[in-house]
């Protein structure tokens, strides 16, 4: 097994990082990011066997780093199981170097915002209790709300997608907007205790962007929080 890419998986990769927009400087440090993903993930499939867990979610609880599901599925000919995957391999969910940080931990809701003139619509996530709740107001109205379940793995690869996307960092580097037609706002609310340095020294981190200028990955995180939601948005219709 080999963790450097085929040209197929790279031009493969390209061809995505394209369709996204992503400038040529962007796609080559793209593809260098994933490669050494590939190469910690290697090392710790055969050279450092580490602990393997049943759940993605028990996984990245214990470990407190991103956790990935290896299979070593494939064994070329001509080689054994034990060379390909090494001794004592087992299937299953292992720990990445990709810490979570510590708002991500045990984090309380994720929120997302979005206003339009006079009207207000608010998706929540709420992990511990497996919940998306939306509340939508007009004007000085009676606000309408209603709520359904997703399943603990939804939420896992939602915060997954937030870590992996730097959302910390977009939040210290987006200016605020003014008042526009329309704004997104995303939310972490966290755990006072479980916060240190790495999140800002704050329990609430928050980005506004104008729905017309917010970056690619904001516009993605809003999608899939819409998408789990699965109903009508108002504010989106």
């Amino acid at each position: 097994m080999s963790y450097i890419f085929s040209k197929t998986t790279v031009a493969i990769i390209i061809v995505v990082a394209v369709i996204f927009g992503l400038s040529a400087n962007e796609i080559s440090q793209f593809v260098k990011q994933r490669q050494a993903f590939a190469r910690i993930s290697y090392q710790n499939f055969v050279e450092n066997p580490q602990d393997t867990y049943a759940s993605q979610e028990v996984c990245q609880h214990d470990t407190g780093t991103i956790c990935i599901f290896e299979a070593c599925d494939f064994i070329p000919t001509g080689k054994t199981y034990e060379e390909v995957c090494g001794k004592d391999f087992k299937k299953g969910w292992k720990s990445t170097n990709d810490s979570i940080p510590d708002i991500y931990q045990d984090l309380l809701a994720i929120r997302l915002d979005i206003a339009i003139a006079s009207q207000r619509g608010t998706l929540e996530i709420t992990p511990r209790l497996n919940e998306i709740t939306y509340a939508s107001t007009y004007g000085v109205g009676e606000q309408k709300t209603a709520s359904k379940k997703i399943t603990t793995n939804d939420g896992t690869r939602l915060i997954n997608k937030f870590i992996l996307y730097d959302f910390l960092g977009l939040a210290r580097r987006i200016d605020q907007p003014v008042a526009t037609n329309k704004r997104y706002t995303i939310t972490l609310l966290a755990d006072p205790e479980r916060i240190s340095g790495d999140s800002q020294g704050s329990s609430t981190i928050s980005l506004t962007c104008d729905a017309t200028s917010c970056p690619r990955e904001i516009i993605d995180l809003k999608n899939d929080i819409v998408r789990l939601w699965g109903g009508t948005v108002d504010e989106e219709s």
